[in-house]
């Protein structure tokens, strides 16, 4: 419940009408599962989301989506979300993930992680395609950006100024 698989599922009969093309494949699994199942044919969506269950290679389902949607209810910092950059997917996530910092101009953040109609104009905005290959391709930078050892540079950079800033000011001192 607290990913808002709930408010993507609703989301969806809505979108189906106009983009009957659409599917929602549903990676990773969830205690509440069989509830979301339940939720997909109780919607008549069950052709439509595909649950795939937590296969041990998550990269080729990333590779095989157009979005990456993750409208959490609360999550401090879904590694999922930069997995999904990294492939080169514009994500939407809610307010209420950390990882909602990361997303300006790859992506849109919901406000509300219970609105269908939100997350509906959301998912709409992305299939343009010409807006999906851009944030697309600015996701991919970000996430290449926060590389590990990228970030372990500029930590070391920033030791090194702060180093001869004080260096430089223990010689003032005592100059």
């Amino acid at each position: 419940m607290r990913k808002a698989l709930d408010t993507v599922l609703k989301a969806m009969p809505p979108l189906l009408r106009d983009y009957p093309f659409l599917k929602l494949l549903v990676v990773g699994k969830d205690r509440h599962e069989e509830r979301f199942k339940d939720l997909a044919s109780s919607l008549k969506i069950t052709k439509e989301a595909v649950f795939a269950g937590h296969p041990p290679d998550t990269a080729r389902f990333y590779g095989a989506a157009d979005i990456f949607i993750l409208p959490s209810r609360f999550d401090p910092f879904p590694n999922a979300v930069l997995e999904a950059m990294a492939s080169g997917l514009p994500v939407i996530v809610s307010r209420m993930s950390g990882a909602c910092e990361l997303v300006r101009g790859c992506g849109f953040i919901v406000q509300d992680p219970n609105s269908e109609a939100e997350v509906r104009n959301k998912i709409v905005a992305l299939l343009d395609e010409e807006i999906r290959g851009e944030m697309g391709r600015v996701a991919r930078m970000k996430a290449e950006d926060l590389d590990w050892d990228r970030h372990l540079e500029k930590i070391l950079r920033l030791c090194d100024e702060v180093y001869e800033e004080k260096k430089k000011d223990l010689s003032r001192i005592s100059g």
